[in-house]
């Protein structure tokens, strides 16, 4: 598992992978994968992210439903707090 922008790793090891684009950068994900389980390989699952598929916002209602298709751009941003 790997941060995003840091190298095409499959999630979970040996199971057939599709190629993504995670933040700008190359990246194998597990074919079947979610949202929610890039999320979780990232250590992301908590963390107040918005995701974007191909340009669209993905509702945090959804990260478990929407699946990552082969060539899908992702785009996780991260929410940061200030006063």
């Amino acid at each position: 598992m790997t941060r995003p922008g840091s190298g095409a790793v499959p999630i979970g090891g040996e199971s057939p992978t599709v190629k993504i684009t995670l933040n700008g950068e190359d990246y194998e994900a597990e074919e079947g994968a979610s949202v929610r389980d890039l999320l979780e390989a990232l250590d992301l699952a908590r963390q107040r992210v918005a995701v974007l598929m191909d340009g669209e916002v993905v509702r945090k209602a959804h990260f478990r439903e929407v699946r990552l298709e082969p060539e899908s751009k992702i785009d996780v941003i991260h929410m940061v707090g200030g006063g």
